[in-house]
């Protein structure tokens, strides 16, 4: 889906401006191997997120569960008060 965005709006530029490269882009050419061995990893987590979102999610669901026991476990104890 997200590689239909970008082919989308990559297309949308090439049919409406012609070959055009704007400004912006020409400056994120001359990166070095430092840079892009730095910018990596960020892409790579990015990329895995997107595909295998479920390691993330029973990570987060772990923590939900265990914050809404507290949860309902304080509001037994703080009805029990009353």
């Amino acid at each position: 889906m997200i590689l239909s965005a970008a082919y989308t709006l990559w297309l949308y530029n090439r049919v409406i401006f012609g070959n055009f490269k704007p400004k912006f882009l020409q400056k994120f050419s001359d990166l070095n191997k430092r840079e892009v061995l730095i910018f990596l990893p960020f892409v790579v987590g990015i990329i895995w997120m997107g595909v295998y979102l479920e390691v993330f999610l029973e990570c987060m669901m772990t923590a939900t569960r265990l914050a809404g026991k507290k949860m309902v476990l304080g509001k037994v104890i703080f009805q029990s008060f009353l």
